[in-house]
């Protein structure tokens, strides 16, 4: 097998742009089949802010292939973070600087943008690394960056555990920060960092969020649980330490000092008289601005929540939520800082006095983000899944069609969904939709057409996050899912379903199934066969009205395993059969016996 190497220098890319490269890669590789260029099975990816590497094993040696590969694949990705760069003759996601591609020991030539490929590599764009071969590669870049994700996070781990330790503080919990890290900065160094005291008095989500904005900076906290004044800061070895650490300290202070004031202004006014200026942002000419999204939500929680039977005080603390939770994006404080959208709502809303749960539901609306972070309560769980379906409803029927948004943003919903053990139900929930935009029309639409397009994006959601639940693949390609059913309970109950399948139990499920099709289409038996038939059929006919939760039910089908081995005898000791039982006399002895 011969080996062959791609990597490709970038302008720096930004955190949402060179997260999705690797899954446009994985895409690109397995829509084309590429199984006559490389071994899939030993396909690697890497991806970080400025450096794309692809290496797999080839047993192609003809390098005038990988001249055409390379430019076929990369005008062939296809992303909605591309741009178009120079001549405008390729679309990719930053320019590129500069291109190594290597068959075992020998450079193929491909110029993209003006770019020639080399056997030189860089380093933070400046340090050229001569390499001879794709081994070499390796071997001298091991000691710059690791291409092993999980080896670089505990690389860092250990380093910022041990700095923290030295400081007697502790590392939070967003281990996502980490990871994240390796991507920005090749060669790490830890060092800290802190802010003045005097700031430590603001709200502890105020701190956090203005460290955390920072992509090189990690909060740490005090052995009780305190956002402690010091932070860690990764830092490119061989840098100027001290002024990084310098320019760090004074801008954390800065805006720490301005936002102390920005707050104290903000809070001279009642969150709720904010609502009225939500008439100036605008969510998209077609949909209207923000204070039409708020009553639109305020409509849609208004409607489902007469599906959940909800306490009445949880009941009425959601109807005061739904009104409002974006009345913050107004305040002069998320103007300024737009990552304290929710953080700035639940702190004028514990000032003005209000039940705690309704500013954690104000802040919790954003979430999932990427460390996964749910809501923290039932309130939070609905007006989140409440916001992404009104942008959903509202995409389509405009007509905003972005797979990718679209995808993603169902995604959310249906985790939140099974996450908030509420007893919601994709129908009721595209009901509640459409019912919202007839009411607060933004134009006319085919209201059926919407409906069937919501039903097919979360249908597929639902599927992709069992499959991510680790819930069987058979279960999931023969069970049919109904949308009146509550998805969160009909989640936990496959999962447990799932779990207790074993490979032996999932053969005979599939068996049973497949034989029910054949037996209940089958209306006239022989007269030798009657009998037997007529015993099995009542009993495979019952699995079909029986629901995936009576997990006990299907185990203990297996007991009546010996009707089948009569069955089977039956037809075994037929001298002649006919073309029916011939089907499924070979049907069940090659399952079973």
């Amino acid at each position: 097998m011969s080996k062959f190497l791609l990597e490709l220098i970038t302008n720096p890319m930004d955190k949402i742009t060179f997260e999705g490269v690797q899954s446009d890669l994985e895409s690109y590789f397995e829509l084309f089949n590429m199984v006559d260029i490389l071994n899939l099975s030993s396909l690697n990816i890497f991806v970080n802010k400025t450096r794309i590497v692809v290496f797999f094993e080839t047993e192609i040696i003809d390098k005038s292939v990988f001249e055409q590969f390379v430019p076929k694949m990369l005008r062939g990705i296809e992303t909605r973070n591309q741009m178009r760069w120079s001549t405008g003759s390729i679309a990719f996601y930053r320019p590129i600087a500069n291109i190594v591609a290597i068959l075992d020991d020998e450079l193929i030539n491909v110029e993209i943008e003006g770019v020639k490929s080399t056997m030189s590599t860089l380093i933070d764009y400046t340090e050229p690394i001569e390499v001879s071969s794709v081994d070499d590669y390796f071997e001298k870049m091991k000691s710059v960056v690791s291409f092993d994700a999980e080896e670089s996070k505990n690389k860092i781990r250990f380093q910022a555990n041990r700095m923290a330790s030295s400081l007697g503080k502790m590392l939070t919990n967003d281990t996502e920060k980490l990871y994240l890290i390796t991507k920005f900065v090749e060669n790490p160094v830890i060092a800290y960092a802190k802010f003045d005291e005097k700031y430590s008095e603001l709200p502890s989500e105020i701190l956090y969020s203005i460290i955390n904005k920072y992509d090189l900076c990690v909060p740490l906290q005090e052995n009780d649980g305190e956002l402690s004044n010091y932070y860690l800061i990764a830092i490119e070895k061989g840098k100027n330490e001290s002024a990084i650490k310098e320019m760090y300290e004074n801008t954390i202070n800065s805006d720490l000092s301005m936002l102390g004031s920005s707050i104290i202004n903000d809070k001279t006014v009642a969150l709720k008289e904010y609502i009225p200026r939500l008439n100036w942002f605008s969510v998209n000419e077609a949909m209207g601005n923000l204070y039409d999204k708020t009553s639109r939500i305020k409509l849609f929680v208004n409607r489902i929540a007469e599906d959940l039977f909800l306490a009445k005080e949880m009941n009425d603390n959601l109807l005061l939520a739904s009104g409002i939770l974006k009345a913050d994006l107004a305040t002069s404080t998320v103007k300024r800082y737009p990552q304290l959208k929710g953080i700035v709502g639940k702190i004028l809303l514990d000032s003005e006095g209000y039940d705690k749960s309704i500013g954690e539901a104000v802040m919790d609306q954003y979430l999932p983000t990427n460390d996964n972070k749910m809501p923290r309560n039932s309130i939070g769980y609905i007006l989140a899944i409440a916001d992404r379906f009104d942008d959903i409803m509202g995409y389509l029927i405009t007509e905003n069609n972005d797979y990718h948004l679209l995808k993603n943003l169902s995604n959310e919903i249906i985790n939140l969904i099974i996450n908030s053990k509420l007893d919601f139900n994709i129908n009721s929930l595209i009901q509640a939709g459409l019912y919202v935009y007839t009411e607060e029309s933004i134009g006319a639409f085919d209201y059926k057409k919407i409906e069937s397009k919501m039903k097919e994006l979360y249908q597929q959601s639902i599927k992709n996050s069992w499959r991510s639940l680790g819930i069987n693949e058979y279960i999931l390609n023969n069970f049919s899912f109904d949308f009146n059913e509550n998805i969160s309970s009909l989640t936990y109950n496959l999962i447990y379903f799932s779990g207790k399948v074993k490979n032996e139990d999932e053969s005979f499920l599939k068996t049973l199934v497949d034989l029910e099709n054949i037996l209940k289409n089958q209306k006239v038996f022989t007269e030798e066969n009657r009998e037997i038939e007529a015993e099995i059929i009542p009993i495979l006919q019952e699995l079909s009205d029986k629901n995936l939760d009576e997990v006990e039910y299907f185990i203990e089908l297996k007991a009546y395993k010996n009707k089948f081995e009569e069955l089977l005898q039956v037809y075994k000791n037929e001298t002649q059969f006919s073309n029916y039982a011939n089907k499924i006399y070979g049907f069940i002895k090659s399952r079973w016996f």
